[in-house]
């Protein structure tokens, strides 16, 4: 779960800087992550009480992957390259909402906020790295989320619910 959680940490502010790089307008560019959190938000709250998410946290990491894996091939063109990161940040965005609401399923309460605790702190320490891997040259930034987030699918169809209110 630690790695999911660095995960949604990790890409969520590494987009941001990431896009300071890229060449095409960054004001619709930025439109389109403000967009992507509000849809990624309102997806959330519908795939929480209709899917599993467990399920729900594979999808948002694959989609995850497929927007990044195109975007190392994408460098030119606004249009293109504001859907291409409102998918990314969509998917990212989402995985980390999912991400708070999966804990509740794997843990007991008496350690659901340890539980929390150890994701946020370990997930703030990988995410320190974002800005520094932002910046260096394209497609490695997409390459490292790529890579991140294919770990993370994997590892998320190990998660286990475990939880027993005793």
């Amino acid at each position: 779960m630690i790695l999911n959680w660095s995960f949604g940490t990790f890409g969520f502010f590494l987009i941001p800087f990431y896009i300071a790089t890229v060449n095409g307008n960054i004001f619709i560019i930025a439109m389109a992550m403000g967009a992507a959190e509000i849809l990624a938000s309102i997806a959330t709250s519908i795939v929480s009480k209709y899917f599993s998410l467990k399920k729900a946290m594979f999808a948002f990491m694959i989609l995850s992957c497929i927007a990044s894996s195109i975007l190392i091939f994408v460098t030119e063109g606004t249009i293109t390259l504001a859907a291409l990161i409102l998918l990314l940040m969509f998917a990212v965005t989402s995985a980390f909402d999912v991400a708070y609401l999966i804990n509740v399923e794997l843990f007991p309460t008496l350690y659901l906020s340890t539980a929390y605790g150890a994701c946020n702190i370990i997930g703030r320490f990988i995410s320190i790295m974002s800005p520094i891997f932002a910046f260096i040259p394209h497609p490695w930034p997409m390459v490292i989320l790529v890579v991140f987030s294919a770990i993370c699918a994997v590892a998320t169809l190990f998660l286990v619910k475990v939880r027993k209110d005793e």
